[in-house]
């Protein structure tokens, strides 16, 4: 039996769902958790080693292209019905059969509402992407929120008109919304369950259980650069919570970091580069986000936010990717301290400037150099290095 957990180490985008895809196939996980955010999570893989195969999951867990893993949307998520059923559209269409054996949804987890998405929308002070995340997690902590099993038991009401006079909007746009919410219900009511009795069964025996962290430990609503975050909690703890799984059932956690760094919208970005440097790391690492399709900040690698989030998440192990972009580069710096702050691991404000910088010439040759260095900083082992975006461009390293 083991429990794992996968988590974005820094702003979110670092490829954790083709490391969970890597993972689920080549260590077989019989199941696959979504625990924490919504559908402003975008997980990008490409099926198998096929680059013409490319999808963005968004609420369904990135194990869903695996045999014999089951894979559940946990009660910490909140769940746009629009976008969960275009998602399972699309991915019946790529060959995916929805059963109780691959994928199931908790009856904890809550909805997002049309008004949540007006609300985010009306008020986005902070770049978010509009999706209605923090609204739905804001009803969800004033008690006033909805679950899937309301929408079983038919035990909700909202009154839609109200919104349509607030926000002045086309009724269709709510029309869209219920349908949604009635195939939710109608076909697939099946796969809503009480998750917690299965997710425990397989805790306690002999399978292997995997955790998809979404967002990065950056964008924790606690722990990261505040109130440039999101609204759920991206740390080991938050996965596990989410999932409804006890902390000593933890057996390892992985940390997914990029050889450089990237942050979507708004907050503190203390290794950005905006120079022709950071361009280059934007073209080459086709950085656009994969839900807004907004493109993303660029810049050097911080060892201090990496080291910060080791402490808040303790990584067992880490994972690299987008190596190959790297490699493009005659020199990759690094950072390795902070100005004007009492520790090296204070990056809860939005002044903290970079002190120090390490630089390391032709990183495609200086690979092994540049990853020992990065382990022996952070204090944890890299043990997985992607260098493309095929299933196959990872390399284990022992």
């Amino acid at each position: 039996m083991s429990v794992t957990a996968i988590i974005g180490a820094q702003w979110g985008d670092e490829g954790k769902g083709k490391i969970v895809d890597f993972y689920c196939n080549h260590f077989q996980q019989d199941m696959v958790i979504r625990s924490n955010g919504g559908p402003n999570a975008g997980h990008t893989i490409y099926i198998g080693n096929d680059l013409s195969k490319k999808i963005t999951l968004r609420q369904i867990p990135s194990g869903i292209f695996s045999k014999n893993t089951l894979c559940i949307i946990g009660s910490g998520t909140v769940i746009n019905p629009i976008t969960l059923i275009e998602e399972i559209t699309k991915l019946q269409a790529w060959g995916v059969d929805f059963n109780k054996n691959n994928f199931l949804i908790s009856n904890r987890a809550h909805l997002i509402f049309p008004w949540h998405c007006l609300e985010d929308q009306a008020d986005n002070k902070i770049g978010t992407t509009g999706n209605g995340i923090g609204p739905a997690y804001a009803s969800k902590a004033t008690r006033a929120g909805i679950r899937m099993q309301d929408l079983l038991n038919n035990n909700y009401n909202y009154n839609y008109n109200e919104f349509i006079e607030k926000f002045n909007i086309d009724k269709k746009y709510f029309s869209i919304y219920k349908d949604a919410l009635m195939t939710l219900k109608d076909k697939f009511s099946h796969l809503i369950t009480d998750t917690h009795p299965i997710i425990t069964k397989y805790v306690g025996s002999n399978k292997n259980v995997l955790l998809e962290g979404a967002q990065g430990l950056m964008l924790d609503i606690d722990y990261g650069t505040y109130p440039f975050v999101t609204s759920s909690n991206t740390t080991t703890a938050g996965l596990l919570n989410g999932a409804g799984i006890a902390p000593k059932a933890l057996t390892k956690t992985i940390g997914v970091f990029k050889a450089y760094t990237t942050r979507v919208g708004l907050g503190p970005f203390p290794t950005e580069d905006t120079t022709e440097y950071g361009d280059r790391l934007q073209e080459l690492g086709h950085e656009f986000g994969s839900v807004t399709g907004r493109k993303r900040r660029a810049g050097h690698l911080d060892l201090v936010q990496l080291k910060y989030a080791n402490e808040l998440c303790g990584f067992d192990e880490l994972a690299i990717t987008k190596w190959d972009i790297i490699e493009n580069f005659p020199y990759m710096k690094v950072a390795t301290a902070y100005a004007d702050t009492d520790t090296d691991t204070d990056t809860d404000t939005d002044t903290d400037k970079v002190d120090k910088y390490t630089t390391f010439n032709d990183p495609k040759n200086n690979c092994q150099l540049i990853l020992k260095y990065i382990e022996e900083k952070i204090n944890s082992k890299i043990t997985f290095l992607s260098y493309g975006p095929k299933r196959d461009d990872i390399k284990f390293i022992q």
